[in-house]
């Protein structure tokens, strides 16, 4: 880690601020040095509690991540990845808007049949909360 901590303060003080933050791939190196080396002195110090040992493995498991930036074909797929990060979250919504168009129509038509040995407290119509668990629970198998 502490060689992580050298590169980035060499890059910064050989580029500059202003050329270094042009890089997303740099502030993303300044979060994960910073936070890492934080979460790790206060994991030593043990003052550490459950939610400090979560982040400190987040930040020295985002270390990976630079192998992306130094493989050109990581570094493309990311890129791609990110830039259809809008269209996924369009569809994302799409498939809320019809899940919960299809939990309205089950909770009309079947919130009042009679239960069976194949309904449960969650696998049923009688809400929308619950419908919507049930057609996940269809969706996914």
């Amino acid at each position: 880690m502490s060689i992580y901590i050298f590169d980035v303060l060499v890059r910064l003080f050989g580029l500059g601020w202003k050329s270094f933050r042009s890089d997303g791939w740099n502030l993303f190196d300044i979060v994960v040095a910073g936070g890492s080396f934080i979460t790790t002195l206060v994991v030593r110090s043990g003052a550490s509690g459950f939610v400090t040992q979560q982040l400190q493995k987040l930040f020295l498991v985002s270390i990976a991540f630079k192998l992306v930036q130094r493989n050109n074909s990581l570094n493309m797929l990311f890129k791609t990845a990110v830039a259809s990060l809008p269209v996924i979250i369009s569809l994302l919504g799409l498939w809320l808007i019809l899940f919960i168009f299809f939990a309205i129509l089950f909770v009309e038509v079947f919130s009042l049949t009679k239960w069976n040995s194949g309904e449960t407290r969650n696998k049923n119509y009688n809400s929308i909360s619950s419908a919507l668990v049930m057609l996940a629970f269809m969706s996914v198998g």
